[in-house]
């Protein structure tokens, strides 16, 4: 309607605090799994956790955006006049390393 036969390269990102709450889970979830698998080493080995002396966080980066295969988005050009706005997924991980001193 706006008179635009043609437009290229629309991403659609999740707003910053949806991202940060979402990078902020993945951080606890994996500390949480980081010390989960710690404790079930130290626990194997007769052995207890005396203290954490170093965290390592890697990998807690924004998501890009993951684009639509151009094959995909020409079939659905072709079959349908309108044109449908779809959402898609970001996915935010995170790493975390724990250093125990044991």
């Amino acid at each position: 309607n706006a008179g635009a036969n043609q437009i290229q390269n629309i991403s659609f990102v999740a707003e910053d605090a949806a991202l940060d709450a979402a990078r902020q889970e993945a951080l606890r979830k994996a500390t949480t799994d980081a010390q989960t698998q710690a404790n079930t080493v130290l626990s194997a080995l007769n052995l207890g956790a005396e203290e954490i002396v170093n965290i390592q966080i890697d990998g807690a980066n924004r998501p890009m955006p993951v684009p639509l295969p151009r094959g995909a988005a020409l079939a659905n050009a072709e079959s349908d006049v309108s044109t449908p706005v779809v959402g898609g997924e970001q996915t935010v991980q995170a790493r975390v390393t724990l250093q125990i001193r044991y």
